[in-house]
């Protein structure tokens, strides 16, 4: 049995996605649902995977990893959606469908090897030179290796 507000949320968050996704012209099908899972435990995630949820993003390798492991039997995607260290690169590889995070050609280096299977990533690229010591700048992208074993298909947003 699900949680009620559990379900009142996702629903409420489903009818804005469509509400949003009518205003800009496109279907709301085309759009995926991820659901952060960041100190959920692993029963509220089966309740959601009952829902229909099936993207889950956490943002820290050791937490996810677990929880990953507990559901494999489930149907669901995971994505690493917070800044991955490369001393956790060996966790990522058979445990998530896609990096959101990928901000240096050092990281992207480090996941090639790692990864036995084809792995999504999406590649950070700010378009100013930035102080903050994580931010890529745009000098630095063309030098990521775009057909490595690493990527099937990358996005990027500036």
């Amino acid at each position: 049995m699900t949680d009620g507000s559990l379900a009142q949320n996702l629903d409420r968050v489903r009818a804005a996605v469509s509400a949003a996704a009518a205003r800009a012209g496109r279907d709301p099908q085309t759009i995926r649902l991820i659901a952060v899972t960041k100190t959920v435990p692993v029963d509220r995630i089966r309740e959601a995977i009952a829902l229909g949820l099936r993207t889950f993003g956490e943002n820290r390798v050791q937490e996810a990893v677990p929880k990953i492991e507990a559901l494999a039997t489930e149907r669901g995607e995971w994505h690493l959606i917070g800044h991955l260290q490369r001393n956790k690169v060996k966790d990522v590889a058979g445990h998530f469908a896609m990096v959101q995070s990928v901000d240096s050609v050092r990281l992207v280096e480090a996941l090639g090897p790692r990864a036995g299977t084809p792995l999504d990533v999406l590649i950070e690229v700010i378009s100013a030179r930035s102080r903050r010591k994580r931010e890529p700048c745009r000098q630095t992208f063309h030098r990521l290796p775009m057909r490595s074993a690493t990527t099937r298909r990358c996005a990027c947003a500036a």
